[in-house]
């Protein structure tokens, strides 16, 4: 098993793996663990490249140079053709010096075939965040140029020992699977301690990849047909089985080796599989046509989706909308596959090594100037502008004889510019304590963390027995725990929802109302007479300042229409927080002294029917869920009774 002969079974392979990545990225329902498609490719590529350096390797016609001109015609005319047309549109479209820079910066990565180390450094995957990173995928080609590197001298030196100390070949397979082992290992642990690591970089990757290299060094495939089949058929529901299944898991790590196990089987068993029921999958033309052009889908699709979500405003992909979507993708990955890929494989001149080589080292310096020396950002005199303070957590106001508690997440952190307005005025202090609902936590896959949960809460019961506090304001971003996501999508599930320490529950909301009555317990038994349970805020349809200067400069858009594009309805609102402000409401009721909050009054509109994200030429968040200062600071008419109750 050598893989030098054309197979379309690994085509359909390639389209299996790329659709499942474009379905979970579009959030189209029983696609939760999509994301497991970019393991089958490290699968395909380890396999397919390995065959292609022992059979060299083996009759001795192995060149690194002819290894690496291949690898570029295969990633580079692409990969460079569409970073340059993300710059261009930032470059033309971006009014935030910020935002083009981000853009600009992992672009520079992507040429220099370290995206993967730079996102680790930057973003995590699974961040509803990182879907405003229109070249976030590249990571994993950073993972696959970085193994092209390492593997060929790796098998080179190999064949050149055993040569030389005439051993058998069959070392060769004991090293990598040697090599897997300790990588597969590194990858379970590590992923607990730092998921980010594992999920981005070579290391923790690299077992992946080398299951298609054992595959194709062992050369293994079952001899009789039925086992072929069988095996064949056991890879397509190990695949399946967790495109379907996987959400709320620990990635990659041990999970991983499901979605690669189904991969080696597939290929091990569609090996010279004769069989006319499996023909009909292996042999479907569109299937084979999409694992074809799949690598430009792969390059192409993200940025759409990207750009589809940050400037039109959809968080929800309605079927009508993912339509359009899809062919779109597939329109431009046909385009990119058609005149760029193809062209540069296929056609003589390319053949060439000084053509070649001269057109990748013209096309990487070109992009790089352009970036390097992209002087002109679009700018408005009268754009929106917003302040953000990152003020201390806590406050000690002059001659102070009072005390506030403010608990929770980021939610309650964007509250700090309000309390210190008003605790100067009223000479009362503060302190913000970041902390999940008492005994509650969001395991996401850190040991560590986990090890120093109860810490936490043993630090923060410490707090509030040796600290005098008149009151406690509670805020969190109650929905991301329950929902997981930043803005409601119908087809996303939580990664990782909330959880106790004390019981087990399936029902997030549940947990939520044992943690704040557990937090409010607490507080009572320590002396804090009166607390307030903040509402929920309404949230954006983008990052509010980019989008907003967008929506003015680009395309000359009023406040009011900006609100309208921007701000969330109160339809919207009641329908996504009704279950949380019943349970809040329903804590009122069974604590005396216990208050709710409901900031969304200050931010309503005139017509009361949604709410603002700007006013003036102020943008009252920072990004689409985080109160800008001046946001923050119309809550003054709602938390002053508060202060001023202290003084009576």
């Amino acid at each position: 098993m050598q893989a030098k002969e054309y197979r379309s079974d690994i085509d359909v392979l390639r389209a299996i793996a790329v659709l499942a990545v474009i379905f979970y990225h579009a959030h189209i329902p029983f696609f939760r663990g999509g994301f497991v498609g970019v393991s089958i490719f490290f699968v395909i590529s380890g396999y397919l490249i390995t065959g292609i350096i022992k059979r060299k390797l083996a009759d001795g016609t192995f060149s690194f140079l002819e290894f690496y001109e291949n690898r570029v015609r295969r990633i580079f005319p692409a990969l460079f053709a569409m970073v340059f047309c993300i710059v261009l549109f930032e470059w033309v479209t971006s009014v935030n010096i910020l935002e083009r820079r981000e853009v600009f910066s992992s672009a520079k990565r992507v040429l220099l075939t370290v995206p993967n180390i730079y996102f680790y450094l930057h973003t995590n995957y699974f961040d509803p965040a990182a879907e405003t990173l229109p070249l976030l995928h590249t990571w994993s080609l950073g993972v696959e140029e970085q193994f092209y590197f390492v593997f060929p001298l790796l098998l080179f030196i190999l064949n050149i020992y055993i040569y030389i100390k005439k051993i058998s070949g069959i070392k060769i397979v004991h090293v990598l699977s040697a090599l897997f082992l300790l990588s597969f290992i590194f990858s379970a642990v590590f992923v607990f301690y730092d998921q980010k690591f594992t999920f981005y970089m070579l290391p923790a990757r690299a077992w992946e990849l080398l299951c298609g290299s054992l595959l194709a060094y062992t050369g293994w495939t079952p001899k009789e047909q039925k086992h072929k089949l069988f095996c064949f058929f056991l890879g397509i529901v190990l695949m399946f089985g967790t495109i379907i299944g996987y959400a709320d898991v620990v990635y990659p790590g041990f999970y991983a080796l499901f979605p690669c196990l189904g991969a080696v089987l597939y290929i091990a068993g569609g090996t010279r599989l004769q069989s006319v029921f499996a023909d009909t999958l292996t042999k479907n033309k569109v299937l084979v046509f999409i694992g074809v052009i799949s690598y430009s889908l792969y390059l192409w699709h993200w940025p759409v989706l990207v750009y589809y979500q940050n400037w039109l405003y959809r968080r929800d992909i309605d079927f009508a909308g993912g339509c359009v979507l899809l062919a779109v993708i597939f329109l431009v990955s046909v385009f990119s596959w058609r005149f760029i890929e193809k062209p540069v494989r296929q056609k003589p001149i390319f053949k060439k090594h000084g053509v070649l080589w001269f057109g990748v080292v013209c096309s990487f310096a070109l992009i790089l100037l352009f970036i390097n020396n992209l002087k002109f950002t679009l700018s408005f005199d009268d754009g929106f502008a917003y302040t953000k303070r990152e003020l201390p957590a806590e406050y000690e106001a002059d001659n102070s004889a009072h005390s506030i508690l403010l608990i929770g997440d980021s939610h309650s952190g964007h509250l700090r510019p309000l309390m210190r307005e008003l605790g100067e005025k009223y000479r009362v202090s503060s302190t913000n304590v970041n902390i999940m609902p008492y005994r509650t936590y969001t395991f996401d896959g850190s040991i560590a963390d986990r090890k120093n949960i109860g810490k936490s809460f043993d630090k923060f019961r410490e707090k509030t027995e040796t600290t005098r506090f008149d009151t406690a304001v509670i805020a969190y971003r109650y929905d991301y725990y329950i929902n997981g996501v930043d803005i409601p999508r119908k087809n996303s599930v939580a990664r990782f929802s909330l959880k106790s320490l004390d019981f087990e529950s399936e029902d997030p909301l549940e947990v939520l109302y044992f943690g704040l009555k557990e937090t409010i317990s607490l507080l009572r038994k320590n002396g804090v007479e009166t607390i307030y349970l903040v509402g929920p805020a309404p949230q954006a349809a983008g990052y509010v300042p980019a989008s907003a200067n967008k929506l003015s400069g680009l395309f000359g858009l009023s406040t009011d229409r900006i609100n309208g594009i921007l701000g969330e309805s109160a339809a919207a609102y009641q329908e996504r927080t009704k279950e949380i402000t019943a349970l809040l409401k329903k804590l009122t009721g069974e604590f005396p002294h216990v208050y709710f909050l409901d900031p969304t009054p200050y931010l309503l509109n005139p017509q009361k029917t949604a709410y603002d994200v700007v006013r003036g030429k102020t943008a009252l968040y920072w990004d689409d869920d985080h109160f800008s200062e001046e946001g923050a600071l119309l809550l003054t008419p709602l938390f002053e009774p508060i202060f001023a109750s202290l003084q009576e």
